[in-house]
């Protein structure tokens, strides 16, 4: 390591507690006068320019603890009054004199002793010394470091640093001898009036500066100078042996902007309230207003770390609000805006501050998490949706299609744009698609969207390609720059170059805990985020375990604390987390409960604990109160594991200042391979790519199963909507060729169609036409990829027992990337002996082999001990089951009855966490079945069906969503499904004990069996099964031989556009009707013929319905 003497002090900014101050050195031959004067001088200067008062109240207000300074500064005024007895100076001077210049030099320093004789007329012993020294230390100690600054004076420190870097530095991530200038003529950027901007070549005299590249004996340091008019950013590289460090410090400086006034921007006075109830508004809100409020545009805003967009999506759901009716009074509560987000924490924050803005609106703002009850009833009285953007895929699933919930739809708000690249990033894609194509063919919808940037404010490579996707034009794509007043913090990028795990896991260890070491010692807040709850609880033990005495000491709690800390977390937490809490390590993850999360918070926002570990997810539950935050990278991905620039973000904002200080927090992250890319990511210079080519079969099969394309050209269409397209495109552009990419779009919207046909989830039809099978339809609806379509088909052909479902559903191709970790073998080898049942059929991969421990541990109702198996068999258990409906459903489709009930009672026992031998100790819903059966021909029957509830429904058992039934027509001897349907049994249907009706067509027997099985089956509960035989051989079959069944013909879709009505073709939302609508389409809309439609339940009867009440209202208007 480079020695202190090997370069000026002001080079190394991580040292705020002692500051630079000129030695008054007295060369030999100068007189005493010289001498006696710049002693009065250096005294003059200490103890002018602030009085004590001031001080005193400076200290108080800004102190870590304001008990603690107030008792520190009377012990320093005492001793001032004794020594001031022989001073020619007051004792308010003598106490500022003392606190600033124990405060800047050590005690042993010559100038301080010279300066104490001068000012005293004698040198004082060494006792008086050590006394005032200990007291400004422990002041010092209890200060933060913008405080001992102002101690210094802060002019001064900051001119001599800018002296030393220059005025304008910012650092070159890739190539750091190479200019980059942005091509920002595409946006309206708001800094364009910022009258400080240089020109090149001014520019390039600064990169001749001797600072760049200086060496020293062990450490090389590189000082890279680049200016871009909107953030100054100071850089640092350090490099040796172990590790490579790049520490950047953001300026401290920000543009002092004008309040504008809401009465000049023309708005209501319900506007005005809104807006955090101000009558002004900051420059960033006011370069945006007409664009956001004013206008109905799509809006692209590039925001900096740590601003908040509450504000201007306030001020564009205003805009929807304010906007004339169009037939929305009629459809008052329905859906209008939708907020999608990065994570679940994310929208619970900022559906609390959206219903907070809109309260005397009236609007009902909602938030859905997996662990809110959100029903359907609850979303058609919502009109704000803030949910993340896969939960929003689950709740259109649920509730219907997608464009039936999106009907009413004005506002899309987009929380971070880059999220193109994270995992949600291609249902985030599917969804503006969607809605792009919506608005091309006729349908106003808006879409805001926000791209957070890091430390520089240089826009993105793909910021024009995002601003191309969402349709945005250059007069509303914005860079918001230093009208933000958020301070940034300084980030320190530590990547480790020693090779092997132990070795590798050691020296991240050793980095973080002399960190956090450095910063409790200097009572400073310290935050470490992980990616897991098993890293979590290993580094705060790692901690604790290497922590000396004195900072146990300052971490310990209270016995108080301590007490009501335990009661949080008796039931939410293992013994680990439990000990490492008590002992003022405190540890926040999502298995916790949320009072257990807001106690820890409280004690850290309060001061009372100094040290948390938190996972990524839960950042914005931390206050902006962190002096230092450590981010530690999983090692072998270098990322976070689903989470990206915007979890990122969020815990960088941790250490954002929303004032001013002499002095910015520290921020480090400690990264693995992809140290370059984190470097990049800071400096806005990473490209956003778009991950929808992976998952282009999966988002088709969604397109056609929402019947938003129906052909090869339909959905070619639909990739030029993409963001993927976009990119294309961008590339294309740099490499000269072809911009249209019509051969590259057909090529891959080609193999996407034909991985789907060749997993039998999409049918072709001619002319290009194609519609979905029963199997997409299921993939669809369980979010399941075609891999694993592919590999459920191939066990649902045969009858198989629940043991080897279970066997099977672990070797799915989800747990193909499982890894049995080494600390990770003592737990499962516990776990296979006491707990698994079963054994495995085949052998077991590493992957495979953890799946079934953890599923069969599951289903004997325990969990895994350690954090990192927890967090694994959720997630199985929740694989598992999707798998298992799934497959139920697919051997329903294939009429296998045997194999349908196993699937289905595989899928409960997961759902339910126990094993199928396990006896219900409650009461399990019953019903009694009766049939009858009507012949229509000798080979199609009608079965009608009365099902009476046999049960007492009970709230505390039931809750008050209706039960859910399967049945089906079942031969036994031939395990052949004739027919199937599910029914659901209200509250009051059971309560009065009615009868229910259903009426089933059953065909296709010949020759006629003995009987029929009706099997009727709960849904939730395992031992609701009823059965019902049925004989047919007194079935009287009618005369006249067999009836002819019209065959369904191989014909062509009819278009939307046959109708020839413009208003009654915008009544559907698909394009073409399905072939048996195509078949009858000639005598229900042309012909007034009476037409017996024998058709499955469902839309198909509604739209023959629908097809013939219009022939009927066009022949005769005014009809009934």
């Amino acid at each position: 390591m480079a020695s202190e003497s090997d370069g000026p002090q002001a080079l190394r900014l991580s040292n705020h507690v002692r500051f630079y101050c000129d030695d008054l050195a007295v060369p030999t031959g100068i007189g005493k006068d010289v001498v006696w004067a710049r002693l009065e001088s250096k005294a003059n200067q200490l103890r002018k320019g602030c009085s004590w008062k001031k001080m005193q109240m400076v200290l108080e207000a800004e102190a870590k603890s304001k008990v603690a300074v107030k008792e520190l500064l009377k012990k320093l005024f005492a001793v001032s009054q004794e020594m001031s007895e022989v001073a020619a100076i007051s004792v308010e001077e003598v106490a500022v004199l003392l606190l600033r210049l124990f405060t800047q030099e050590p005690v042993t320093s010559t100038l301080l002793k010279q300066i104490m004789k001068h000012v005293f007329g004698s040198s004082p012993s060494s006792v008086i010394l050590y006394r005032i020294y200990q007291i400004v230390g422990d002041i010092a100690a209890v200060l933060p470091p913008y405080t001992l600054w102002f101690l210094q004076g802060k002019e001064e420190r900051v001119s001599h640093r800018q002296e030393l870097f220059g005025k304008h530095i910012t650092f070159v991530p890739l190539d750091r001898n190479k200019l980059v200038f942005p091509d920002v003529s595409e946006l309206n950027d708001m800094t364009v009036m910022n009258k400080n901007v240089r020109n090149g070549e001014h520019l390039v005299g600064d990169l001749g500066s001797n600072v760049i590249n200086e060496a020293h004996e062990s450490e090389q340091q590189k000082v890279s100078d680049f200016r871009f008019p909107i953030y100054r950013v100071h850089c640092r590289h350090f490099e040796s042996a172990f590790y490579e460090e790049v520490k950047l410090y953001p300026s401290c400086k920000k543009m002092e902007g004008l309040d504008v006034m809401m009465c000049e921007l023309d708005v209501d006075k319900a506007v005005k309230s809104t807006v955090e109830g101000r009558d002004s508004v900051k420059d960033v809100e006011a370069a945006v207003f007409h664009s956001v409020y004013s206008s109905d545009g799509n809006v692209l805003i590039t925001v900096p770390l740590g601003f908040d967009k509450t504000n201007i999506v306030l001020l564009a759901v205003l805009n929807v609000l304010a906007a004339p009716s169009d037939g929305l009074r009629f459809h008052k509560r329905q859906l209008k805006v939708l907020y999608l987000v990065a994570s679940n924490e994310v929208a619970e924050q900022m559906s609390q501050k959206l219903g907070n803005g809109l309260k005397s609106f009236g609007t009902v703002v909602s938030c859905c998490t997996p662990c809110t009850q959100f029903s359907k009833d609850n979303f058609e009285c919502t009109e704000i949706l803030v949910t993340t953007v896969n939960l929003w895929r689950d709740i259109a699933c649920a509730l219907g299609k997608s464009d039936h919930v999106l009907e009413f739809l004005k506002l899309l708000v987009i929380d971070e744009m880059n999220c193109l690249q994270e995992f949600c990033g291609p249902a985030l894609e599917s969804v503006v698609t969607r809605i792009t194509r919506q608005v091309k063919g006729g349908r106003r919808v808006r879409i805001l969207g926000f791209v957070v940037s890091l430390l520089s404010m240089n826009d993105t490579p793909a910021l024009c390609d995002m601003a191309e996707f969402l349709c945005v034009d250059s007069e509303n794509a914005f860079v918001v720059g230093q009208h933000c007043p958020t301070v940034l913090p300084h980030v320190s990028i530590v990547k480790v170059k020693v090779k092997g795990t132990d070795e590798y896991r050691r020296t991240v260890d050793e980095l973080m805990c002399s960190n956090v070491y450095k910063a409790i010692s200097s009572y400073k807040k310290v935050v470490v985020f992980v990616n897991s709850e098993a890293d979590a609880v290993h580094i705060a033990e790692t901690i604790r375990d290497a922590a000396c005495g004195s900072v146990k000491y300052k971490l310990a709690l209270s016995d108080r604390i301590k007490r009501t800390l335990l009661k949080f977390m008796t039931e939410s937490a293992g013994e680990e987390c439990k000990c490492l809490c008590l002992d003022g390590y405190l540890i926040i993850h999502s298995e916790m409960t949320v009072g257990a999360r807001n106690f820890m918070c409280s004690l850290f926002r309060k001061g009372v604990a100094r040290f948390i570990v938190a996972t990524s997810n839960f950042a914005w539950m931390l206050p902006n109160q962190v002096d230092t935050v450590i981010i530690k990278v999983r090692g072998k991905t270098g990322s976070f594991v689903g989470v990206g620039t915007s979890v990122l973000a969020g815990m960088l904002s941790v250490a954002c200042q929303q004032k001013a200080k002499t002095c910015q927090r520290k921020a480090i992250i400690v990264s693995g391979n992809r140290f370059e890319e984190y470097l990049a990511l800071l400096q806005n210079q990473h490209v956003v790519e778009s991950q929808l080519l992976e998952c282009l079969p999966d988002c088709l099969n969604a397109e056609v199963r929402s019947c938003n394309v129906s052909s090869v050209k339909e959905c070619e269409e639909w990739f030029r909507c993409t963001y993927l397209y976009h990119r294309m495109r961008s590339r294309a552009m740099q490499l000269g060729t072809d911009l249209n990419l019509d051969g590259e779009a057909q090529v891959l919207v080609s193999k996407a169609l034909h991985v789907l046909e060749k997993a039998g989830m999409m049918l072709f039809l001619r002319a290009g036409n194609f519609k979905c099978t029963e199997l997409g339809c299921i993939a669809y609806c369980h979010n399941l990829c075609h891999s694993s379509m592919e590999f459920i088909m191939k066990y649902t052909k045969q009858v198989r027992t629940v043991n080897s479902i279970l066997d099977i559903l672990c070797k799915a191709p989800v747990f193909a990337n499982f890894q049995v970790k080494q600390d990770e073998i003592d737990e499962l080898v516990y776990l296979e002996h006491k707990y698994c049942k079963l054994v495995a059929q085949s052998e077991d991969s590493g992957g495979n082999y953890k799946a079934r421990i953890l599923l069969q541990t599951h289903l004997s109702g325990a969990k895994a001990e350690s954090c990192g198996l927890r967090s694994a068999q959720a997630f199985v258990v929740k694989k598992t089951a999707s798998l298992a409906r799934a497959m139920f459903q697919a051997s329903l489709s294939k009429r296998n009855a045997a194999m349908a009930a196993s699937c289905l009672q595989v899928a409960k026992m997961i759902e339910k966490g126990v094993w199928n031998v396990c006896s219900e100790t409650v009461e399990s819903p019953e019903v009694k079945i009766e049939a009858h059966v009507q012949p229509v021909s000798r080979t199609v029957f009608q079965m009608i069906i009365f099902v009476t509830p046999a049960f007492v429904w009970k709230e505390e058992l039931y809750g008050v969503s209706p039960v859910q039934f399967w049945l089906w027509i079942e031969d036994s001897k031939s395990n052949f499904i004739f027919n199937h349907q599910h029914f659901r049994l209200a509250r009051k249907v059971v309560e009065t004990k009615a009868c229910v009706e259903l009426s089933l067509p059953v065909m296709g027997m010949d020759p006629l069996p003995e009987h029929l099985t009706v099997f009727t089956v709960c849904d939730k509960w395992l031992s609701a099964v009823q059965t019902c035989n049925v004989r047919l051989g007194e079935v009287v079959l009618p005369n006249g031989g067999y009836f002819s069944i019209t065959g369904l013909l191989d014909l062509q879709l009819l278009p939307v556009s046959v109708l020839k009505q413009k208003a009654l073709e915008q009544l559907y939302s698909f394009h073409c009707f399905n072939s048996i609508i195509t078949q009858a389409f000639h005598s229900l809309y042309h012909n007034d013929c009476n037409m017996l439609l024998a058709a499955s339940a469902g839309k198909d009867r509604v739209t023959a319905a629908e097809l013939a009440v219009f022939r009927a209202m066009s022949n005769k208007p005014g009809s009934k």
